[in-house]
C-alpha cells in the first residue's frame, strides 16, 4: 500500500499550516483576545440545532495548537446571558497567559459583575 496517503494525513496537514500560521501571528504580538464563541450564549430552550457545532469553534481550535488560552468574562447580552474573551498566548507561555489574565481581572470589574434578574 505504499503511495496511499494515510486516513488522517489531511487533518495533520491543516494542523501543521495552522500552527504555523498561529506561530507567525503570536510572534507578532504578545496576546490574542478574541471571542470565546462566534456566536451569543443562547437559553437551551432557544438554541439553534447547530448551536454545539460553532459555540466551541473560537476556543476549540487553540487545541490544535497547544497554546495556552483562558477565557475571562466581559459582560452580558441584552437577554442577561454571558460574554466571555478568550486570551491566548505563545506556545509554552503559560505562566504569562496566566498573568495577563490576571492583570485584566485586577484593573476591570468584569469578573465580579452579575446579572441583574
Amino acid at each position: 500500500m505504499a503511495g496511499r496517503p494515510q486516513p488522517n494525513a489531511e487533518p495533520q496537514h491543516f494542523r501543521r499550516q495552522f500552527v504555523t500560521q498561529i506561530d507567525w501571528l503570536t510572534s507578532e504580538c504578545d496576546f490574542l483576545v478574541a471571542p470565546t464563541a462566534p456566536i451569543t450564549a443562547a437559553p437551551i430552550s432557544n438554541r439553534r440545532d447547530d448551536y454545539g457545532r460553532n459555540a466551541w469553534m473560537n476556543t476549540g481550535i487553540f487545541d490544535l495548537t497547544s497554546q495556552p488560552s483562558i477565557p475571562i468574562p466581559c459582560g452580558f447580552t441584552s437577554a442577561v446571558l454571558p460574554i466571555g474573551s478568550m486570551i491566548t498566548g505563545r506556545w509554552l507561555e503559560d505562566r504569562t497567559v496566566l498573568r495577563f489574565a490576571h492583570a485584566v481581572e485586577q484593573a476591570t470589574t468584569r469578573h465580579r459583575a452579575t446579572p441583574i434578574l
